[in-house]
C-alpha cells in the first residue's frame, strides 16, 4: 500500500516505516500545455498495478497555476512511500505528441530515497523511468 504525503510542499519528509518502505518523489513542472500531459506510477512488470494516475492531480495543478498566475509558479511535488522490495515505473504521456514544448519550460524529476533517478526535459508522446526497489533494512519485516 502506498501513502501520499503532500502536494506543493517546501520541505523534506521521510517514510514512517523506513525499514519496510522507500520514498519515491516526483517533481513535475509542466509546460504551458499541461492539459496534454498525463502520468502514472505503477508496479513494474507486465500488468503491474497502477498505484496512482494524474486524473485528480491535473485538476490540483491547474488550480494552483490559476491561483498563483501572477506569482512564481511552483512545480507539482508528490512524495509517496511504497514497499522497498518492489520495482516501480513512472510513465508520462503527452496526447499531442510533443512532450514539453519549450526547452525552458517543463521537466520531470524522479527521486528514490532522495537520490535523483532521472530528469526528463524533452520527450515525444511518452517517456518512462524505471525505479528499482531496495532491500529491506533493519529487522525482517512482518507480513
Amino acid at each position: 500500500m502506498w501513502r501520499q504525503w503532500e502536494f506543493f510542499r517546501d520541505y523534506t519528509t521521510s517514510c514512517a516505516n523506513e525499514a519496510q518502505d522507500m520514498e519515491i518523489e516526483l517533481i513535475i513542472d509542466y509546460d504551458r500545455y499541461y492539459s496534454d500531459t498525463q502520468f502514472y506510477l505503477a508496479v513494474a512488470g507486465n500488468g503491474g498495478a497502477v498505484l496512482f494516475n494524474s486524473t485528480g492531480y491535473i485538476r490540483a495543478f491547474q488550480w494552483q497555476r490559476d491561483k498563483d498566475y501572477d506569482e512564481k509558479n511552483r512545480p507539482l511535488v508528490m512524495d509517496v512511500c511504497v514497499p522497498r522490495n518492489q520495482d516501480y515505473v513512472f510513465v508520462i504521456l503527452d496526447s499531442y505528441g510533443d512532450g514539453f514544448v519549450s526547452g525552458d519550460e517543463g521537466y520531470v524529476e524522479v527521486y528514490r530515497e532522495g537520490d535523483l533517478v532521472q530528469r526528463i526535459k524533452s520527450f515525444g508522446s511518452t517517456a518512462s523511468v524505471d525505479i528499482a526497489g531496495v532491500p529491506f533494512s533493519g529487522s525482517t519485516p512482518q507480513r
